[in-house]
């Protein structure tokens, strides 16, 4: 078929489905169709253009898109124009799948061109698209012969730096997502996870613009940010948990990035509410709802938050190590928990605390729980107290712009204002004592008191600024009231009233220099001002009240009578006295400025004079000062007071000046203050007075001066001191009866006193001068030392001293401490059983010289005891004291214990009081053990430097020493007991036997032991009193050998011979001092040995067969000659053999002859032959 034949077929198969669809489906529906062509995108711009090759046999899948389900509609491949079609489309959601043939990757898409996403390799898929009813889409896919990869590096970033260092581990199993980004969509390219090297290649890219989002296996999360774009950077910033995704970045070619993660941390915390408040955290007390956590990385500047819930616990998870800040911050209602807590916030008085902590890695980092608790607050509220009466009146405006704050150690922890309603709320104020300040704006000033329920906020002066201390209970929500006024004033002018008229005429002047005082209902000074130039004054800033206004008097003015005419300036002075005059109470409202409140005041008669301190030994000179608080009264000639102001009371330099006299004659009345008395004239009267005294007017008299002196006094305390420490303890019993006497050397005047029933005594108005003091306390007591004594110590109960007694002396608070003697006994002596007690059968007396010096009063005793080693004193302060006491050398003070001494002096301090009055001496002296290694043998040989040891019987080493040349030792100082001496003997040596003292004795037997050592000790040896133990000598000696060979004499020539055999089998024993010591049998070849032989003389026996008896002895060659003495019968023997100490003696030979020629012993019938030529070749010759 040709070409234009399949054209028209085509079309008419086209257009018969067409006609078939129409009829079956409604008008429009399935009418939709998509096209588009895959080409090769030149020019790079995502654009299709005419001239652009197409691509053929890509395969294009249509995708419908249906609510979370997908399904294929139809899959195509681009012809040789490059185009798809898909026709009959219903109108839906769709998007494309492009598979591209090989060789070819996908442009980037691009409004009005390519729709396909990059893709990695030769596959791709467009962003979802819709097409509506009947719409002819065009869709084109472009695509570029060149491709990008990307490698990527994961790695374990412990020095959390954001680079890679090659010590630093790769990481596996890192997820990688390469993300392309989209009209505000996220769309992932190609994924992967890296290798066992830490590293991922994404190849066959799309050159693009691409994020990558990472998602870190535990426990590792994002790092910190590295500083570039290569392998050897993270490139993904830091999140809060394991997963991150990277700032944009452009592929063109290649690119390789880094993948830095740290193992995470966590914190872990947890909320206590402290319930019932007592800053304990008990089982029962769990979490609180709504506390905001807020940690944040300091460097990283990473915040994360959580919200508390009932739960105790919360935790953040997935923390990069490092320093944070941790905050807590509370909702209204509570406050942290109390300092001293387990709490990790303590502040009181904030809503909000925090603090810094560092996480570590790869761990749970556990913080203190935070405990949190009731919150104790403190609401003040203020009002305009419009009445001044300080309490909260209905009706009463609210102040608002009051400042308050709760102030704690001179620091304001929390501040608030009174609002609109005058109310200002500190929610958290930590309980206890804590200063409420509450500050006024200008021109404001606090009101009255009102009692419990009232102002809280109050002074005598007008103040803005006050502050309370309020006692705040745990949990508790304290209110205080704040009355808020305006103030007031008073004004006035003082005149001169020369006519005393009460009233100011024109030509009287003010007085200007007066104090002005303002004194309320409780008579306390409020405030104060100086008349000026003219006379008048202001007291401003009163706070709304009654007061009387106060002028204080200057001399010689005294008031004018009170006028009450309400003519002008006129004297309003009600009431006067020496010093002032007052008015009447006027009241004050707020804002008030009361005035005219005016005074007049007039020159009055003064008389000046002096009470001057001195008496006839002191001088009457004036030199000493004066005597203040002489009162002096202005009298009438009847004795009558003049007027209740007419007085005066002499000043620190004992001047007085007394107005207020008109003309007339007086007299005048001097009365001393306590303490006093006159000396000129010299009475014992508190009161003289004067005769009379003519004054006329605005008279200044001058009177003579009268001279006193102050007296002193004596007081203290009597008690019995227990405990003798000189000071009177709360359980200590006073002491009644003690009696004081104090005699004036000079006028010998005598002044006594006793203690009452309390202790106390009192001796007063006492002249200046030198006393005589004598105390003498109940019989019974003694007088101990005080440094608040009048006298010194005395056991004998009666002391005296020297006391003077200077102008106005005051010696109180004595002490009279009164002691119980103690009476001495004590006994020295030798404690022979060492138990620090005298035992009159066992120790034996000790005459000694001792002295005991009490340790508070210096007072020394001198002891001295007597052949029975008695000494009995008199009485004896009880307390400490130091004994000192000299004895010989090898003397030891062994009780009183732990005695100190330097050479033979020794001192110890004791205690003597009523359960410790027998003091015992023990003294102990000390022995010795000498003696000496000797060697058995006779000679000196090895006895110097042998280890010698000095045991206790139980075997402690005491003391250690060696031998000298001649074998002596010595043990020196050793106490009255019982030792044990052991020594160490060369190798080879053993101890004497008790058969080897019988001429010298050894403390150490070697078969008293039983043992064959070198190392033993001796029997206990008792070191008595003071004993010089000699001969305490050991014995040694090295152990030798003896041999050698007993022999057939076939010659019987009393030698031996090359061929004469050896006899076996014959006993041979050795004694010594009558007992066996060693046996043996001789070998096959007839030869014997003995060794380890204590050394001395030995007798040898043999036994003999019948067949055998001893040759004879022969002394020419003592060699090979037999030691055996001439015999019969079935024993020889050799007398006197020596075994030398510590050698040998291999000359013991035992030489036989045959009883009958013939005749052999069985022994000799089968002897075994041996060539002895190359062991001895000697040949002796006769």
């Amino acid at each position: 078929m040709n070409p234009t034949m399949m054209k028209r077929t085509a079309l008419m198969t086209a257009l018969l489905l067409s006609l078939a669809l129409a009829f079956a489906l409604p008008a429009w529906a399935n009418t939709a169709q998509l096209s588009g062509t895959v080409f090769l995108d030149q020019d790079g711009n995502s654009q299709y253009s005419a001239d652009e090759k197409a691509i053929a046999d890509a395969e294009i899948s249509l995708i419908n898109i249906s609510g979370q389900s997908e399904s294929l509609v139809s899959q195509v491949k681009t012809g040789q124009d490059g185009q798809y079609h898909f026709t009959g489309l219903p109108a839906g959601e769709y998007y494309l799948q492009v598979s591209l043939p090989s060789g070819h990757y996908f442009t980037e898409p691009a409004e009005g061109g390519s729709v396909a996403l990059p893709g990695s390799g030769q596959k791709s898929k467009s962003p979802a698209f819709t097409i509506e009813d009947g719409e002819r889409a065009q869709k084109v896919i472009g695509a570029i012969k060149s491709s990008a990869y990307i490698n990527l590096i994961a790695f374990g970033d412990l020095n959390m730096n954001g680079g890679r260092m090659s010590s630093e581990p790769l990481l596996r199993n890192v997820e990688v997502q390469l993300i392309y980004e989209h009209k505000g969509q996220a769309y992932v390219i190609t994924d992967g996870k890296t290798g066992k090297k830490g590293d991922l290649q994404f190849r066959d890219l799309t050159p693009a613009t691409y994020r990558i989002a990472v998602s870190m296996p535990e426990p590792y999360i994002i790092g910190p940010l590295g500083q570039k774009i290569n392998p050897f950077y993270n490139v993904i910033p830091p999140t809060e948990n394991n997963r991150g995704i990277s700032e944009p970045f452009k592929l063109d070619r290649s690119l390789g990035m880094g993948i830095g993660g740290v193992k995470a941390g966590t914190l872990r915390g947890s909320i206590w509410n402290d319930s019932n408040m007592d800053g304990v955290r008990d089982a029962n007390e769990g979490g609180y709802p709504g506390i905001l956590i807020t940690l944040t990385h300091l460097e990283m500047n990473v915040t994360r938050t959580i919200t508390t819930t009932q739960d105790a616990e919360f935790s953040f998870e997935y923390l990069q190590a490092g320093e944070y800040s941790i905050q807590a911050d509370l909702p209204e209602g509570i406050m942290f928990a109390l300092p001293g807590s387990p709490s990790l916030f303590t502040d009181g008085f904030t809503a909000n605390q925090s603090m810094k902590l560092n996480v570590r890695e790869d761990g749970a980092t556990q913080l203190e729980p935070i405990g949190v608790m009731p919150a104790s607050s403190v609401m003040v509220s203020a009002v305009h107290d419009s009445n001044v009466n300080g309490l909260m009146d209905e009706g009463e405006p609210a102040f608002s712009g009051a400042k308050v704050e709760a102030i704690v150690d001179n620091q304001v922890k929390t501040s608030a204002m009174t609002d609109a309603a005058g109310r200002a709320l500190l929610p958290r104020v930590r309980h206890g004592e804590v200063h409420i300040q509450v500050t006024l704006p200008d021109g404001q000033i606090f009101s009255v008191s009102g009692a419990p329920e009232g102002n809280a906020f109050y002074s005598t002066t007008a103040a803005s600024a006050l502050s309370v201390t309020l006692p705040l209970s745990v949990g508790e929500q304290a209110s205080l009231f704040a009355g808020v006024t305006l103030p007031s004033s008073i004004t006035g002018v003082l005149f001169d009233d020369s006519n005393l008229s009460g009233v100011r005429d024109g030509n009287e002047t003010g007085i200007a220099g007066f104090k002005i005082v303002a004194v309320n209902d409780a008579n306390e000074l409020v405030t104060e001002t100086t008349t000026d130039a003219e006379g008048t004054y202001t007291l401003d800033n009163l706070v709304p009240a009654s007061y009387r206004v106060r002028f204080m008097l200057a001399s010689p003015y005294v008031f004018s009578a009170l006028s009450e005419t309400g003519q002008g300036t006129e004297n309003k002075v009600a009431e006067q006295v020496v010093e002032y005059g007052q008015t009447n109470p006027i009241s004050l409202s707020p804002g008030m400025a009361a005035t005219q409140i005016d005074a007049g005041a007039f020159r009055s008669a003064v008389i000046n004079g002096s009470i001057l301190l001195g008496d006839e030994y002191l001088g009457f000179d004036g030199q000493l000062g004066g005597l203040s608080g002489v009162r002096v009264d202005l009298l009438n000639e009847d004795g009558t007071p003049v007027s209740e102001y007419t007085n005066a009371i002499s000043d620190e330099q004992g001047h007085f000046s007394l107005k207020g006299a008109l003309p007339g004659e007086y007299i005048l009345s001097f009365t001393l203050p306590p303490h006093a008395k006159f000396s000129q004239p010299l009475v014992d009267d508190t009161q003289i007075k004067s005769s009379l005294i003519t004054v006329k007017a605005s008279d200044e008299l001058g009177l003579k001066p009268l001279f006193a002196v102050k007296t002193g006094i004596v007081s203290g305390l009597a008690f019995i001191d227990q405990n003798n420490d000189g000071l009177k303890g709360e359980q200590e019993a006073s002491l009644s009866g003690v009696q004081l006497q104090l005699t004036d050397q000079s006028t010998q005047e005598v002044y006594t006193a006793s203690s009452d029933a309390e202790g106390q005594y009192l001796v007063e108005k006492l002249r200046p001068g030198t006393y005589d003091v004598t105390v003498t306390l109940p019989e019974g007591f003694g007088i101990d030392k005080s440094d608040a004594s009048l006298v010194p110590a005395s056991i004998y109960g009666t002391s005296a001293a020297e006391l003077v007694i200077d102008m106005g002396s005051r010696i109180e608070n004595g002490l009279l401490p009164a002691v119980i003697p103690v009476s001495l006994q004590a006994t020295a002596f030798y404690d022979n059983n060492l138990n620090d007690t005298f035992d009159a059968g066992t120790d034996t007396p000790y005459a000694i010289q001792a002295s005991l010096t009490h340790q508070k009063t210096g007072i020394i005793t001198n002891l001295s005891t007597d052949e029975s080693g008695l000494f009995t004193g008199g009485m004896m302060f009880p307390g400490q004291y130091d004994l000192v006491l000299s004895l010989p050398e090898l003397h030891l003070l062994t009780a009183p214990k732990d005695a100190e001494h330097q050479q033979n002096t020794w001192e110890k301090e004791i205690v003597l009081d009523e359960n410790n009055s027998n003091l015992l001496l023990a003294i102990v002296h000390l022995g010795s053990i000498e003696g000496a290694v000797w060697n058995m043998d006779g000679s000196t040989k090895n006895v110097n430097d042998l280890p010698i040891s000095l045991l206790s019987e139980s075997g402690q080493v005491l003391q250690e020493t060696t031998t000298n040349e001649a074998g002596q030792y010595r043990f020196e100082k050793l106490m009255p007991v019982s030792y044990c001496v052991e020594a160490q003997l060369p190798e080879s040596y053993r101890f004497a036997r008790q058969v080897d003292t019988t001429l010298k004795a050894s403390v150490i037997l070697s078969d008293q032991m039983g043992m064959d050592q070198a190392s033993r000790r001796s029997e206990v040896i008792k070191v008595n009193m003071g004993e010089i133990k000699t001969n305490q000598d050991i014995g040694m000696g090295a152990m030798g050998r003896l041999g050698d060979y007993a022999w057939l004499d076939l010659d019987q020539d009393g030698m031996q011979d090359r061929d004469e055999p050896g006899i076996p089998e014959l006993i041979v024993k050795l004694y010594q001092y009558g007992q066996l010591s060693a046996q043996t049998t001789t070998d096959a070849y007839g030869r014997y040995h003995f060794d380890q032989l204590f050394p001395g003389s030995y007798t040898l026996e043999v036994e003999m067969p019948n067949e055998i008896k001893p040759t004879i002895r022969q002394t020419q060659f003592p060699l090979v000659a037999s030691i055996l003495d001439q015999a019969e019968g079935s024993i020889a023997l050799a007398q006197n053999v020596v075994v030398p100490s510590g050698g040998r003696n291999l000359n013991a030979d035992l030489g036989f002859v045959l009883k009958r020629e013939g005749t052999y012993p069985p022994a000799l019938l089968n002897l075994p032959t041996k060539d002895w030529t190359r062991i001895n070749e000697q040949n002796p010759q006769r």
